[in-house]
């Protein structure tokens, strides 16, 4: 095994250089150059330094394709969170020795599924990295309460791989069926710079300021006085008396109840019985009422089905049906198909010669390349279109619309002719086609029935 070694420090402990020695062959680079020809012989990176210099280490190595997926451990002095979250295995120094064999199997364990990826064509995307790292690592996108960042969450793990917010990128990538999101946390957020450092304050209503306390009210049920306990406290006394009638008050429940609780302001002196809340943002010093605090969703990402059939290929390329059945049909265009079809119109006017069009919709088919192979899907698709292609006849024309609807002109044939092709032609497909793909067909023998397809089939 060969280990690619990067120090920020040269007070290296005796240690971590027989560990190294341990592992096989290792070379240390200079962390100030980005060492290409180092980085291709070697099999895992250990690097060790201050936190930052190994995030920006990181950042640099998760940027290129080439070295993008490369096992990493980071070796420190003192225990940092985020770097331990960032790397493939984090040891302390003096753990360094110990877990040798762990760390060992990791990095064998790594390495054995990057090789089992296609390669890569060119420089890959964001996209495709990150697919990657999460199927060679068997694992999933975990959040990290974080203060350093803006929203108090970061995504250490995948951050080295992005430019932009790792936030947004999360979420298009789940909304493009490449991840699935899973709710872990809810945060509420500056609705001005997004900040999630904010301070939640009870104000009084009338002067705004904070400085306000909460009070019991005393009703006297002799003079029937209500007010706050302070006006019938007498200093340096534990006694009570009422400010109206100058009795005392003994015994509660007697005398006097506290019916409620009110709030004072000691800045202003006015009396409330609720606090308005204000949110003041540390991050851009905006106050604004909490009824516009933003809220915003954290979740732990996981990779679907058709986000580990893409990482694998290492691109994003959907089949389409209509591109598969090209290759074994002299398919038309639409507007070529609607000359043949007025023709057939104008012979079964003059001559009585009977034809009919048609319609094969075929629903389901993203959805099944979503979770499964793109070779499964075009095996599938290449199935279906011979199935068709041995049904039809040679004077029958065909046109592919769109990636789920086909048209079929067949000339010289019946209605009861074409439903009996179609039902034929459907039972043989059901055979092989999966549960989530389903096909309805739609005869059509009349002029008036032909004008709406055409004027629909655009939009279809």
């Amino acid at each position: 095994m060969k280990i690619c070694f990067v120090s920020y420090d040269d007070k290296i402990p005796n240690e971590t250089y027989d560990t190294l020695e341990w592992f096989g062959d290792y070379y240390k680079v200079p962390p100030e150059h980005f060492n290409r020809e180092a980085l291709s012989m070697a099999d895992a990176v250990v690097i060790r330094g201050e936190s930052e210099r190994i995030l920006d280490f990181l950042y640099r190595l998760r940027k290129t394709s080439e070295f993008a997926l490369i096992p990493v451990i980071a070796v420190q002095e003192e225990e940092d969170e985020v770097v331990r979250h960032s790397v493939d295995f984090y040891a302390l120094e003096y753990e360094f020795p110990e877990k040798k064999l762990l760390i060992r199997d990791i990095i064998e364990d790594i390495n054995k599924r990057n090789k089992a990826l296609y390669p890569l064509r060119g420089e890959a995307s964001e996209e495709i990295l990150i697919l990657r790292y999460l199927i060679t690592r068997k694992t999933s996108i975990k959040p990290l309460i974080n203060i350093r960042t803006l929203k108090g969450y970061s995504y250490p793990q995948v951050e080295p791989f992005i430019d932009e917010d790792v936030f947004i990128a999360l979420q298009r990538m789940s909304k493009n069926k490449l991840l699935n999101g899973k709710f872990v946390d809810r945060v509420h957020l500056c609705p001005f710079c997004g900040s999630a450092h904010l301070n939640f304050k009870e104000v009084c209503p009338k002067c705004k300021s904070a400085n306000i306390h909460i009070e019991d009210t005393i009703h006297h049920f002799r003079c029937g006085y209500v007010g706050p306990e302070s006006d019938f406290e007498i200093p340096g006394t534990d006694e009570l008396v009422c400010p109206k009638c100058h009795k005392k008050l003994r015994h509660i429940g007697i005398d006097y109840d506290k019916p409620s609780q009110m709030y004072l302001c000691d800045s202003c002196g006015d009396v409330f019985e609720e606090p308005v809340v204000e949110v003041t943002c540390f991050n851009c010093k905006r106050t604004f009422d909490a009824n516009h605090v933003a809220v915003f969703d954290v979740k732990e990402y996981s990779i679907t089905s058709y986000g580990e059939n893409v990482g694998k290929l290492g691109f994003i390329e959907k089949l389409k049906f209509d591109e598969v059945i090209k290759n074994y049909f002299n398919t038309v265009s639409f507007e070529f198909f609607k000359t043949m079809v007025n023709y057939s119109m104008s012979l079964e006017k003059r001559y009585g010669r009977k034809f009919v069009v048609a319609k094969i919709r075929i629903y389901g088919m993203e959805e099944f390349q979503r979770e499964e192979t793109y070779e499964k899907t075009f095996e599938m698709m290449k199935n279906a279109s011979q199935i068709l292609k041995e049904n039809l006849r040679d004077t029958d024309i065909v046109c592919a619309l769109n990636d789920k609807t086909i048209l079929i002109l067949l000339p010289e044939t019946s209605k009861k002719t074409a439903t009996k092709v179609l039902s034929r032609l459907i039972g043989k497909l059901s055979v092989f086609l999966p549960q989530e793909v389903a096909v309805k067909t739609e005869i059509i023998d009349n002029y008036a029935e032909v004008s709406k397809l055409f004027a629909e089939a655009p939009k279809q």
